[in-house]
């Protein structure tokens, strides 16, 4: 069964209806004060290699504590917690404190997504290509792809890579991403929506 066959069987399911409240979340997170939106700016900066239902669990236990715990109580929650890149993320955590204050006028620029995103590349500790369409993503920006690896696999799996590459530049990630965008295209749902049918269709579940 091709790809689309399969997300298609998806619409008028459950899976639609926990898409939907995952992204009536996302809105509100988006539109939420400039304290949640930097605890989501961590939490995509924890899940990068990590699973996001483990990112899920560390950011409802430190929940304000990314705001104000110091370098060594933030080091301890993390490793308390059983977080294995606990080294440098909570430097990183800490080190973006500085973007507190700008974040919620930021998102809500004119700036297009794309310039968004490069700004985020640069300028947030911890963030690639893939954390920043992320973190875009969850505060309800949703015409960026979140490509890591294991929608790489999906894919490839079902044709629409001969390969995945094993280093991914900037211009790799907006290469590959060209291509999710068909698919999104082809499905009628955004880029950042399609993420989550997909997730469903592999794992049963709508994660963030």
């Amino acid at each position: 069964m091709k790809l689309l066959e399969r997300l298609n069987l998806l619409k008028g399911t459950s899976c639609e209806e926990q898409v939907k409240q995952r992204i009536s979340q996302f809105r509100e997170i988006g539109s939420g004060s400039e304290e949640r939106i930097f605890q989501e700016l961590c939490f995509c900066v924890l899940t990068a290699n990590y699973s996001a239902k483990g990112g899920i669990f560390i950011q409802n236990r430190i929940k304000e504590g990314f705001l104000y715990m110091n370098e060594d109580e933030l080091k301890s929650s993390l490793r308390d917690l059983g977080y294995r890149f606990w080294n440098p993320r909570y430097r990183f955590i800490v080190e973006n404190r500085r973007l507190l204050g700008s974040l919620k006028d930021f998102l809500e620029s004119k700036v297009n997504s794309f310039e968004k995103r490069s700004f985020l590349v640069k300028e947030v500790k911890g963030f690639g290509m893939k954390e920043a369409s992320h973190f875009l993503r969850n505060v309800g920006i949703f015409n960026v792809a979140i490509l890591d690896r294991h929608i790489l696999r999906v894919m490839k799996e079902y044709g629409y890579l001969d390969d995945i590459p094993k280093t991914i530049t900037e211009k790799t990630y907006i290469n590959l991403e060209k291509v999710f965008f068909q698919i999104a295209d082809d499905f009628g749902k955004p880029p950042g929506v399609l993420d989550l049918y997909i997730w469903y269709m592999e794992k049963g579940c709508v994660d963030k």
